[in-house]
């Protein structure tokens, strides 16, 4: 996250315990997640070149790696998504009947106005604003892991030991 000023941290401190309660709700699943093992970055960068070298078994290792790998990011996916959802409920909670107070040419105009004049929803939109972005980066990479996760599995299969 980025630094926080003193009205941001209040939503931080939200965003941090919406965390947590997804993390025990993926542990009560069984889902453990760990970040990456470093040979994903290894695999992911490798050259043309480098690819041809691989045998079976280190293209089923890569698939699985990435696969693994692409499981992560599809949970941070998941928590920016959810905290982009708790941001905008409780903006329009926020600003729920304020719209009203402000003139503008259309209710977009008068909301981002409502939500401007109230320091703690401009900075739930700022983290809105932040998480998006992130999920934005995500869900590139996400897509590049899993086409990466494809192609070492197919590799694995044509390959002979």
């Amino acid at each position: 996250m980025t630094e926080l000023n003193s009205g941001e941290t209040s939503s931080q401190q939200h965003v941090d315990k919406l965390n947590e309660i997804l993390t025990q709700y993926e542990t009560s699943l069984g889902v453990k997640i760990n970040k990456t093992d470093s040979k994903v970055e290894h695999y992911m960068n490798l050259k043309p070149a480098e690819l041809n070298k691989l045998d079976r078994d280190q293209c089923g290792e890569a698939a699985i790696l990435l696969a693994q790998y692409s499981l992560y990011l599809q949970r941070q996916q998941n928590r920016e998504k959810a905290v982009i959802n708790w941001s905008d409920s409780k903006i329009k909670l926020q600003i729920s009947g304020e719209t009203q107070n402000y003139h503008g040419s259309s209710f977009d105009e008068r909301r981002m106005m409502a939500i401007k004049g109230n320091s703690y929803t401009a900075n739930l939109f700022k983290l809105k604003m932040l998480s998006q972005a992130r999920l934005d980066t995500i869900e590139f990479l996400s897509g590049r892991v899993s086409f990466l996760s494809r192609i070492y599995s197919t590799l694995s299969g044509a390959r002979h030991g």
